[in-house]
């Protein structure tokens, strides 16, 4: 996640790896969602390569009008050719 000024926000990592009482582990996506749930953002860019998924239609039902999708921006590209590396 980038803040406004495209700066990564910092997240621990290792409450991905943490069991809690019903011994569940949180996915990425239950933890991005977390942490987008404590950030209450005004607006949510998200940079995708690919056709939207379950995790993006769930931000677009939970945020509504604060989701904006963009496919062809410089992080777009950037993100493109990582992906076209691996």
């Amino acid at each position: 996640m980038l803040d406004e000024f495209k700066n990564v926000i910092e997240l621990d990592n290792n409450v991905l790896n943490n069991k809690y009482l019903s011994d569940i582990t949180f996915s990425s996506n239950d933890f991005a969602l977390n942490s987008l749930l404590t950030l209450l953002p005004k607006a949510i860019y998200i940079h995708i390569i690919d056709v939207d998924d379950e995790f993006i239609n769930t931000l677009k039902l939970i945020f509504d009008n604060r989701v904006f999708i963009c496919k062809d921006c410089n992080i777009c590209k950037m993100y493109r050719l990582e992906k076209a590396k691996r």
